[in-house]
């Protein structure tokens, strides 16, 4: 084997070894969130991906410390869910829009008197507006690397093309 086509095979398998270790732990393509906001004596649920699109059709589940489901259903073509205003305390938000794509979240419903009449949001983690705004960059940080990976393949096959090198007849090596 010749000293390019090691170099070229090394090459690659240090950058497979790169390109695996800055892989994210849990893809996020296409990543499912929930939102939950207190709106008067309702509850609204909403579920979506984060490229912001409504996750419709999406079967929720609200379940208690004790893991009991208190109540359930579907969301609307808008993503949107809701329920009465279950009693203070946290609660598990379960969102399943199909295809793997399920999500949940903690659900803290505050005292009678602990808020206004305002609507207030009432799940942890990111909102709807945070996680919209985490999408592009994302986006942006998967194609350059999906770029920066193809172009280090091209160039490792244009070196492979080369034909090597060789000494010419009439040079003596040098010791």
């Amino acid at each position: 084997m010749t000293r390019v086509a090691v170099q070229s095979r090394s090459f690659l398998a240090i950058l497979a070894v790169a390109a695996l270790l800055a892989a994210p732990q849990q893809g996020d393509a296409h990543a499912l969130h929930v939102d939950c906001h207190l709106r008067g004596e309702k509850v609204v649920v909403e579920a979506y991906f984060d490229d912001d699109t409504p996750a419709d059709k999406a079967k929720v589940r609200i379940v208690d410390a004790g893991g009991n489901e208190i109540a359930g259903g579907q969301t609307d073509a808008a993503g949107k869910w809701s329920m009465e205003r279950p009693a203070s305390g946290r609660y598990r938000v379960e969102v399943n829009a199909g295809g793997g794509h399920f999500a949940k979240q903690t659900m803290v419903i505050p005292g009678e008197g602990d808020i206004g009449a305002a609507p207030a949001r009432v799940s942890e983690g990111p909102s709807r507006q945070e996680a919209a705004r985490m999408f592009w960059p994302k986006l942006a940080v998967g194609l350059g690397a999906i770029a920066g990976f193809g172009i280090a393949v091209w160039i490792a096959a244009r070196r492979k093309k080369e034909p090597p090198r060789e000494a010419h007849p009439d040079s003596h090596p040098t010791t």
